[in-house]
């Protein structure tokens, strides 16, 4: 293709995005577009087009056509690959680039270890509260998109604040628990909607971020029903921190939180047996013993 032609396309590309007054990542048009969202993209190339009209008999036998796209009104612009090209051509981009910008994104995506695990008062009240819940899986959790179950579970998250303090999991009460509402919003959505770092915290056991919306659980139960014993353990770990009389108080707060509010946090009740408590009371003699 035509040098000339392909730099006019290029140039005219960046004066549009100098127009609009955008920021080029890596100073790479392609880097910066290569995952926007089309209309994004035909926002930038739509307004950088030039008529095919304008272009002399040379030019016009010079384009490569995987090199430009067409729009309508008989005007072309460069394509991704035509100005992939165009900045390889000008060492703007390279194969070592393109490959760190992937494994940039990949590496925000895979889970990495958290230096602090310590948990907050929120953070300790939401995991506490899963946990007496038995929220295990997405088919029984604390699910906020059902409003007509939120003031249920206020009284369970006030209720496991309370004990939380009385045997000394926390040193002062969440500042927020004294109401069901935190300003036009049901109190357990905000506390869900903002628990941003448990997930890193437990290992990516606690799942805030679902396929189905509003949907917060442990990551516990499998497909096949059964209970993942070390998850489980984990957790258990992690809200009690060693401390020999919070392993000894856990199981009662989990066995009369679920006793007491299954049937009114719960359509279905999936993990009522008597086995999770067990699980859950075995967990806590080999804290106590190890």
């Amino acid at each position: 293709m035509n040098n000339d032609l392909l730099k006019r396309l290029y140039d005219n590309i960046v004066n549009t995005i100098n127009d609009k007054e955008l920021t080029i990542s890596s100073d790479s048009i392609f880097i910066t577009y290569v995952d926007k969202k089309l209309q994004e993209l035909i926002n930038i190339l739509e307004p950088s087009c030039i008529s095919s009209e304008t272009l002399s008999q040379d030019e016009i036998n010079s384009i490569d056509n995987n090199l430009i796209y067409n729009f309508p009104n008989k005007k072309i612009s460069l394509s991704s690959l035509g100005i992939y090209e165009y900045e390889k051509s000008q060492n703007f981009i390279d194969d070592k680039k393109l490959a760190k910008f992937f494994d940039n994104k990949w590496k925000a995506k895979v889970p990495s270890p958290i230096d602090d695990t310590r948990l907050n008062i929120k953070e300790k009240l939401v995991l506490a509260s899963m946990l007496a819940s038995r929220s295990f899986s997405i088919d029984q959790c604390i699910n906020t998109k059902d409003e007509s179950r939120l003031d249920d579970w206020y009284n369970l998250f006030k209720e496991v604040n309370d004990f939380l303090l009385d045997k000394k999991f926390i040193k002062k009460s969440f500042e927020d628990i004294n109401s069901p509402n935190k300003g036009n919003e049901k109190l357990i959505s905000q506390m869900m909607r903002t628990i941003s770092d448990l997930p890193k915290k437990t290992n990516t056991i606690a799942i805030t971020k679902a396929k189905k919306d509003k949907h917060y659980y442990l990551n516990i139960v499998g497909k096949d029903g059964e209970c993942d014993r070390d998850r489980l353990k984990y957790i258990m770990e992690l809200l009690t921190d060693n401390n020999a009389e919070h392993i000894q108080a856990l199981p009662d707060l989990c066995d009369n939180i679920y006793n007491n509010y299954f049937s009114k946090i719960y359509e279905n009740t999936l993990f009522s047996n008597y086995d999770y408590q067990e699980i859950i009371n075995s967990i806590s003699r080999e804290l106590l013993l190890s």
